[in-house]
């Protein structure tokens, strides 16, 4: 029984304000779990040793969650939880070509003698 609708014969019509509220509260599920998918593949690349980091897998991984937040309504991309979910991959997304040059074999002890010292600095 739907609020009594059944027992009375009346038929229920759902206000659009209803609608709305559904609606608004779907975008903000897929948000919200689309957030909680990259914090568990971040937590896994946060793991990984570096010597075992395949930027070209990352950098797709990136590519593809970049493309679906690109095809968000404009107020969904406008969102907080958006926002600071796309800083968050741009922000791996431009260090990784970084990370790639350090794995480099041809990476010599000097040179990450000099990186200390310029971090350190």
């Amino acid at each position: 029984m739907k609020f009594g609708i059944d027992l009375f014969g009346m038929n229920f019509v759902a206000p659009p304000e209803l609608q709305q509220v559904e609606q608004k509260i779907e975008e903000l599920r897929m948000i919200w779990l689309k957030k909680d998918e990259w914090n568990n593949c971040w937590d896994q690349i946060k793991i990984t040793l570096f010597k075992d980091i395949h930027w070209e897998e990352i950098e797709t991984l990136t590519d593809q969650y970049l493309a679906v937040m690109n095809e968000y309504k404009k107020h969904i991309k406008e969102w907080g939880v958006t926002i600071d979910l796309r800083n968050e991959i741009d922000l791996l997304k431009k260090t990784m070509p970084i990370v790639e040059l350090l794995r480099k074999p041809s990476m010599r002890d000097r040179h990450w003698l000099e990186i200390k010292r310029t971090v350190n600095d």
